[in-house]
Parts: C-alpha cells; sequence; structure tokens
C-alpha cells in the first residue's frame, strides 16, 4: 500500500463530500439508487473517486 492510498483510506484526503451534484452524477454514471445515496449522506459519508469507495465516519462510544 502507497503513502497515497493510505492518505486517502485512513485520511480521506481528497474525499469529496456527498453533495447534491455528486449524487447526480453517480446516479447518472454508477447507477447507484438514489435513496441509497441519499442515505449516505445523512450518515457524513464521503466519496474517493479513485478507488470509488464511500466511506462513513467512524462510531464510537466513550
Amino acid at each position: 500500500m502507497t503513502d497515497k492510498t493510505v492518505e486517502q483510506i485512513f485520511l480521506g484526503k481528497d474525499n469529496e463530500p456527498l453533495t447534491d451534484v455528486l449524487i447526480e452524477e453517480l446516479i447518472k454514471t454508477q447507477g447507484i439508487p438514489e435513496n441509497d445515496l441519499r442515505e449516505l449522506q445523512k450518515m457524513g459519508a464521503t466519496y474517493c473517486r479513485p478507488h470509488n469507495s464511500f466511506f462513513t465516519p467512524p462510531e464510537f462510544n466513550m
């Protein structure tokens, strides 16, 4: 795993917030159902283009 990959995966570097514009793009280009994308948006997920992946914020109780 390269340093760039580590930064992208673990630090969220270059990840994009799921804006309405990005959601429309992903519906058209990837065929992802809008309901799924809206749910990810509510969860605060971000999208990583190089890995075509979604990342959600960590959940933990203290």
